[in-house]
């Protein structure tokens, strides 16, 4: 089971579900949905596993192409 969101509303897990719901749907009722478009998978946001290292914080310099 995985967590999706409504995109348009959508009777789903007993109920009528409205637009912006995260809901944790089963696989059979998960690809239903996902083809109809009324539903999207929702990707969790990964962490900065670095914590507590030297320079974790800091940002890579950006690259400038060269002029020719």
């Amino acid at each position: 089971m995985a967590k999706y969101r409504v995109l348009r509303g959508v009777i789903a897990n007993g109920g009528s579900r409205q637009v912006g719901d995260v809901l944790e749907l089963s696989d059979a009722d998960a690809r239903v949905l996902l083809q109809s478009g009324k539903v999207e998978l929702v990707v969790e946001k990964t962490t900065n596993r670095a914590v507590g290292v030297k320079g974790s914080d800091t940002k890579a310099t950006p690259r400038k192409r060269k002029s020719k």
